[in-house]
């Protein structure tokens, strides 16, 4: 795998699970682990995936300091 390509795994929940309402830490229950892009203090990514039956629902939290 080169350094480029990421696995974001994507778990199945049922339908209704996620709420999009813009808080992040729900998301700790419901999805995989995130993949995290960048480091440090500046600038980091992470994406959380989670779908239902019929949604592919993404989470994106972003820290720019």
């Amino acid at each position: 795998m080169s350094p480029a390509t990421l696995l974001l795994l994507c778990p199945a929940v049922v339908v209704g699970a996620v709420e999009v309402d813009g808080f992040f830490q729900e998301w700790q229950s419901l999805a995989a682990p995130g993949v995290r892009i960048g480091g440090g203090k500046d600038l980091t990514l992470e994406v959380r995936c989670a779908r239902d039956g019929e949604m592919l629902n993404l989470a994106i939290g972003a820290r720019d300091d």
